[in-house]
C-alpha cells in the first residue's frame, strides 16, 4: 500500500471514529498551542494534532472490551503527553513525545496511581 493510500485510510478511520458515540469511540484532547487528540477505535490508540489532521496509530489496544476513562495530559515542560485509559479491567498508561510519537509500549499501572509517573515527566525529548 503506498503512502497516499495509507494516509487516506488513516483519515477515513478517524472520520469514522468521529461519527460514533463517545461510548463506541472514546476521545480525549488537549487544546492550546501544543494540541493533541487521542481516540481509541479500530483496535488501536490513534493520535493527531486536530480532528482533521492525519491520525497515527500510537499503540494497539492491549486488551479486549470497551475503553473507558480515556485521558491525555501534558507532562512537564518537555512538550510530551501522558495517555491513560481503562480496558479489560486494568488501567493502562503510555507516553507520547512532542511530535505525538509513542515512547515505548503501553504499561499496565496500579489503580492507586493518580497520574503519570514522575520518571516519565523527566524523560528527555528531542
Amino acid at each position: 500500500m503506498n503512502v497516499h493510500r495509507t494516509a487516506i485510510l488513516g483519515v477515513l478511520l478517524l472520520a469514522a471514529a468521529c461519527s460514533q458515540t463517545p461510548a463506541q469511540s472514546p476521545v480525549a484532547r488537549v487544546n492550546g498551542p501544543q494540541p493533541a487528540i487521542v481516540r481509541a477505535t479500530a483496535g488501536s490508540v490513534w493520535v493527531g494534532k486536530t480532528l482533521v489532521s492525519e491520525p497515527r496509530a500510537a499503540w494497539p489496544l492491549p486488551a479486549q472490551g470497551e475503553v473507558g476513562n480515556l485521558d491525555v495530559m501534558p507532562i512537564g515542560s518537555s512538550g510530551g503527553f501522558a495517555v491513560t485509559f481503562r480496558q479489560g479491567g486494568a488501567r493502562w498508561q503510555g507516553y507520547l513525545d512532542p511530535k505525538l510519537h509513542a515512547m515505548g509500549d503501553l504499561e499496565q499501572v496500579d489503580d492507586a496511581a493518580t497520574g503519570p509517573t514522575e520518571v516519565a515527566s523527566d524523560t528527555p525529548h528531542d
